[in-house]
C-alpha cells in the first residue's frame, strides 16, 4: 500500500469533511454524511490487514484531533481523543471480516460497508464517550443524542460513499494495493509474475 495517496486522500476529505459539515447538516440537527469513514472502508476493503487497521486508527486520530467539544455551560471547549480513533479502527476491522464475502469491484458494495462501517464506528464512540462522561461529568456529553445523530450520519453516508466509489475506484492504482487474498498480485495494476489475477 502507499501510505502517501492514503495520506494525501485522508487530508483531503478531512477538510471537505469539516468545510462542507454545516451546509450538508440536515436542518438544526448535527446529522451529516461522513468522508474519511468512506475512504476508511475502501482501504480496509482492499488493504492487507494491518495497513487496514493503521489507516482506520490514524486517520480516527486525526478526525478526533478536528472534534472539539463544549465542556459545562458550554465556555470552554476539549479536545477528547479516542472515540473517533477507536471508533474508526473497529470500523476497518468490521470490513476487513466480511470483506472475502463482498464483490469488491461492485459499487453497492462500498456503499453498503461505507454505512454499516460508520455505524459500527459511531456506536463504538458513543459508547467510549459515554464512560468518557461519567469519569468526567464537566464534560457535556449525551451518549443518546451521540449516538443518534452518529447513525442518522452514518445512512446518510450512503450518499456520499455512492458520490466518491466512482473516483476511488478509478484511481485505485495510485493507493498500491497488493491484494490481502494468497496467492495474489496487486490491485488495480499488474499481477506479480507468475501469479494469475482476480
Amino acid at each position: 500500500m502507499n501510505p502517501l495517496a492514503v495520506a494525501v486522500f485522508g487530508y483531503l476529505l478531512l477538510g471537505l469533511e469539516e468545510a462542507l459539515r454545516p451546509a450538508l447538516s440536515l436542518g438544526e440537527t448535527r446529522i451529516a454524511p461522513y468522508l474519511v469513514v468512506v475512504l476508511v472502508c475502501f482501504v480496509a476493503l482492499h488493504a492487507p490487514t494491518l495497513a487496514a487497521l493503521w489507516t482506520g486508527l490514524a486517520l480516527g486520530l486525526c478526525s478526533d484531533l478536528l472534534a472539539a467539544r463544549s465542556a459545562e455551560g458550554g465556555a470552554a471547549v476539549t479536545v477528547i481523543i479516542g472515540p473517533n480513533a477507536v471508533g474508526f479502527l473497529a470500523a476497518a476491522g468490521f470490513v476487513v471480516v466480511i470483506r472475502g464475502l463482498m464483490m469488491r469491484r461492485n459499487p453497492w458494495v462500498m456503499v453498503f460497508l461505507a454505512v454499516v462501517g460508520s455505524a459500527v464506528a459511531k456506536v463504538a464512540a458513543a459508547f467510549l464517550l459515554a464512560v468518557r462522561s461519567v469519569l468526567d461529568p464537566a464534560i457535556s456529553i449525551s451518549p443518546a443524542v451521540e449516538l443518534t445523530t452518529g447513525l442518522g450520519s452514518s445512512l446518510y453516508t450512503a450518499v456520499t460513499a455512492a458520490a466518491l466509489v466512482w473516483p476511488l475506484n478509478r484511481m485505485i492504482g495510485l493507493f498500491g494495493f497488493v491484494d490481502w487474498r494468497p496467492g495474489r498480485g496487486r490491485v488495480g495494476g499488474a499481477a506479480r509474475p507468475g501469479r494469475s489475477r482476480p
